[in-house]
C-alpha cells in the first residue's frame, strides 16, 4: 500500500523479463501487462491526489 511507484517499477523489469523469455504474446507477458497498466493508472492517480491535497504557498 503506497508503493505504488516501486510496483510499477518492478512490474517493468517483470515485463521486459517475460517477453524474453516468453514471448510477447505468451499469456502471462499478457497479464503482467495488463497488470502493469493498472499500476501505472493507479500511480498517476496517487500523484495527481498528492498534487492537489498539497496546500498553497500563498
Amino acid at each position: 500500500m503506497g508503493e505504488q511507484e516501486e510496483a510499477v517499477r518492478l512490474l517493468r523489469q517483470t515485463l521486459a523479463d517475460r517477453v524474453r523469455v516468453l514471448g510477447p504474446e505468451h499469456p502471462h507477458t499478457v497479464r503482467t501487462r495488463d497488470e502493469l497498466e493498472t499500476a501505472s493508472a493507479a500511480w498517476r492517480a496517487a500523484r495527481r491526489r498528492q498534487t492537489w491535497l498539497r496546500p498553497s504557498r500563498r
